[in-house]
């Protein structure tokens, strides 16, 4: 082969001219090499060619060499990358998890805590129910030493309570309301009944009657439940109170001869309790006034799940116990004749035929009678026993108060009439039942040592013009 710029030979495997430098083409290269080939001997035409084929072969494993190279360069790269990128976002992920877990524990914590708070709110309702009637009797006398206070559901203890007291269930002895008879539930429906038809107290709006006078069963039992605890109404039905086919409870209202009733409750508190203490008095047809017989003690448990808030477990009644009064102070006497003395003893010697009479002229109104307690107590009230009791014939003859004002202590001063009928009685002598007996009492119980009494009102006897107090009780 001859160089096509200058004419001179060119050997084989030359790229360029050796004469003028000129680049030889690849196709020529190409002609030359095959033409050397067919030249030489068959040996060395094959070891020529596995060269050039070896060359190749190395061409191109240099080729993806170098591709490899280069993808595990970019391989490199992008691990390199998504490294940096997770440890940028590692430590929000960290803090997600563990805020995660915080919330999550205090969660658990939160249930945990709010189940074993309702757990203790349920064990405390539910003990307060189960107890036995000698730990009612202790908590109740372990209450009454602890001073009186007020609360939302002092009227609803007022009127369940009077339901309780007019039943006469515990007037022989405490009974659990868990332990009732179907008389004794009999009694206090009838008298939820009745308070209701009357439209009187928290009953009023509890129960609808018709016309006949019938309520509904289910009602009824709802309004007992949440008063007293009563899970459902008694199969046996009372003289009063009778279950009628269509499912309703029909009741027949009546007066009785004699009604007891509590009046100025007292509250004392604990956790989860109330005791209501109420003075009884006992009205009858012919009395003129309510005769103090004792007190009614009434255990309340907290219920949040009563309409009244409260639903009574234990009642009990007290005889009736008088505060002691140690001595008497009085504005004025009238001297003793005849072998009668009329000063501040007699008010306070427990026999209605003595009396303190005023001793200054007129009817005494402005007088006064200071009862000094034999120390500070928890005072209801007291009851007057008004004009002179020893017979009718003395009672007629002297004067009477018709209205006093009473100071308690601790700005707690009361203003009552009082009333002067004349004894409804057959004969001279006069029975508890038939005295005018007045009732005054403060809104709210007051623990004093002393009370002062003053006539701001009084009217003469038929005879005598000085005004009469046979008995003061301090209550």
């Amino acid at each position: 082969m001859y160089c096509k710029k200058c004419g001179k030979e060119i050997k084989n495997n030359i790229q360029y001219c050796t004469n003028c430098g000129e680049k030889i083409p690849e196709k020529v290269l190409e002609e030359m090499q095959e033409k050397a080939l067919e030249e030489m001997p068959p040996k060395v035409q094959s070891t020529a060619s596995d060269t050039a084929k070896g060359n190749n072969r190395i061409k191109i494993i240099c080729l993806v060499a170098v591709i490899l190279l280069l993808l595990s360069a970019l391989m490199i790269g992008l691990v390199l990358i998504l490294s940096d990128e997770d440890e940028e976002e590692k430590p929000d992920t960290e803090a997600t998890v563990t805020e995660e877990i915080v919330e999550s524990t205090e969660m658990t914590t939160t249930a945990a805590e709010s189940e074993e708070t309702t757990e203790v709110v349920e064990e405390t309702a539910k003990s307060i129910f189960l107890l036995s009637k000698v730990e009612c009797e202790q908590l109740m006398d372990d209450m009454l030493k602890s001073e009186s206070v007020d609360a939302t559901e002092k009227d609803a203890m007022a009127d369940i309570s009077n339901v309780i007291i007019e039943s006469r269930i515990a007037e022989e002895y405490g009974v659990r309301m868990s332990d009732l008879t179907d008389d004794e539930k009999n009694s206090l429906n009838y008298l939820i009944g009745k308070n209701a038809c009357s439209k009187e107290g928290i009953f009023e709006y509890e129960l609808e009657f018709d016309e006949d006078m019938e309520c509904d069963a289910y009602s009824l039992q709802s309004v007992a439940r949440d008063a007293y605890g009563a899970n459902d109404l008694p199969e046996t039905d009372s003289m009063l109170l009778t279950r009628t086919e269509d499912g309703t409870i029909a009741f027949m209202f009546a007066d009785g001869d004699e009604v007891l009733n509590g009046e100025g409750i007292h509250i004392r508190e604990q956790e989860d309790c109330y005791l209501a203490s109420l003075p009884v008095f006992r009205y009858g047809n012919d009395a003129l006034s309510g005769i103090l017989t004792g007190y009614a003690d009434v255990l309340f448990a907290k219920n949040t799940g009563s309409r009244f808030g409260v639903t009574a477990i234990y009642a009990r009644t007290r005889g009736r116990e008088d505060i002691p009064v140690d001595y008497v102070e009085t504005s004025s006497e009238l001297p003793g004749q005849e072998g009668k003395t009329y000063d501040g003893n007699n008010l306070i010697d427990g026999d209605y035929s003595t009396a303190w009479v005023e001793g200054v002229d007129g009817v005494g109104v402005g007088q006064t009678i200071t009862l000094h307690l034999d120390k500070p107590r928890e005072v209801y009230g007291i009851l007057l026993y008004n004009g002179y009791l020893a017979s009718v014939d003395l009672y007629n003859k002297n004067g009477k108060v018709t209205q006093v004002t009473v100071d308690f202590g601790q700005g707690q001063e009361v203003k009552k009439e009082i009333d002067t009928y004349a004894p409804q009685t057959s004969g001279n002598s006069i029975s508890e039942m038939n005295m005018n007996i007045g009732r005054i009492a403060p809104d709210q119980p007051v623990v004093t040592d002393t009370i002062t009494i003053t006539i701001t009102e009084a009217v003469t006897g038929d005879k005598y013009e000085d005004t009469c107090i046979s008995e003061v009780v301090v209550y």
